[in-house]
């Protein structure tokens, strides 16, 4: 744990949240460096492709660059849609899940995991982020059919083109890119799915068990048993067991003998006398204690249990 808090620092207070907070400027600066260093790559890959053809291949540079414009451009103006459909911030996952459902949703959000910084990368990025695209694109054809504002048909005409032109730029970087690293995408966006799946099934039996969400039955009360931990017969064990009488009239006094402690069966016994004596009216039991290796302690109630199911259909709060 002192290594793991080494490299990402100890846990945050909450009141100590708002410290981490940068300012507008702060964010847009270190934000902004994706961008920059994402552009800086286009032309590399360009270069590099355009070297292995050969110089006589130099004359495709300008119908290239055009191609990358247009497709800038198409992305751009699709894109602004997405900005008026979800003013509040939406993104792949978001376009996805409210016009596909969870299932889709989930391959948005593992495209866009998928990413990489260096020329060997470039592929595994540009699959991730196309596919986005193209059900984010895709999620909006259905948003506008759907809700029919007014231009709906021009919205959803711009989006779709928007969907067919990065849907076969991804076909295009499977096919052609799939021996250079685009295999990667197809193993890693499936895993990556049953993670998220999994997660998701978790969360939904945890909700499913703790009835987030519903309207829970009425509460109904029932005979309980008390249990009082006591390690001696003193004013402060009286004080324990007049509580737990207010709670409820089963009341069960516990003292844990723990396991090879040369001292322990003489001092239950002494306690046991000295319980006897004093006689409150509430039984005393031995719970059994084995000490593990290690910090954690095992502890085995069987006293506890034999006197609890004297009480039939009692609950046991300690």
């Amino acid at each position: 744990m002192a290594i793991w808090h080494v490299l990402v620092g100890p846990p945050l207070r909450a009141r100590d949240a708002s410290r981490e907070q940068i300012s507008p400027v702060e964010g847009l600066s270190a934000l902004s460096l994706d961008a920059l260093t994402s552009i800086a790559y286009g032309p590399e890959a360009i270069l590099a492709v355009l070297a292995v053809a050969g110089a006589g291949a130099l004359h495709l540079v300008l119908p290239i660059t055009a191609a990358i414009v247009a497709l800038l451009a198409i992305l751009v103006f699709a894109y602004r849609q997405v900005i008026d459909a979800y003013p509040g911030g939406g993104g792949a996952y978001s376009v996805s899940r409210d016009n596909f459902g969870e299932r889709v949703s989930l391959l948005a959000a593992a495209a866009l995991v998928v990413g990489g910084d260096t020329l060997a990368l470039i592929p595994l990025y540009a699959i991730g982020v196309f596919t986005g695209f193209t059900l984010s694109q895709s999620g909006l054809v259905v948003h506008w059919r759907r809700i029919r504002p007014p231009c709906w048909r021009y919205r959803a005409s711009l989006n779709g083109l928007g969907a067919a032109v990065t849907g076969l730029a991804t076909v295009v970087f499977l096919l052609t890119k799939f021996t250079e690293g685009a295999w990667v995408v197809v193993l890693a966006v499936p895993a990556l799915i049953a993670v998220f799946v999994g997660i998701h099934h978790y969360y939904d039996e945890t909700r499913r068990a703790l009835g987030l969400g519903e309207i829970p039955g009425k509460p109904q009360g029932g005979p309980a048993v008390v249990v009082v931990p006591v390690t001696e017969v003193s004013r402060l064990t009286e004080y324990g067991i007049s509580q737990a009488l207010s709670i409820s009239r089963h009341v069960l006094a516990v003292t844990v003998v723990h396991v090879g402690a040369r001292q322990e069966p003489g001092r239950a016994s002494e306690l046991q006398r000295r319980w006897t004596r004093w006689d409150p009216g509430v039984p005393c039991c031995r719970g059994i204690a084995k000490r593990l290796p290690g910090w954690a302690p095992a502890l085995m109630w069987r006293p506890l249990r034999r006197s609890a199911s004297n009480h039939a259909g009692s609950r046991i709060k300690a």
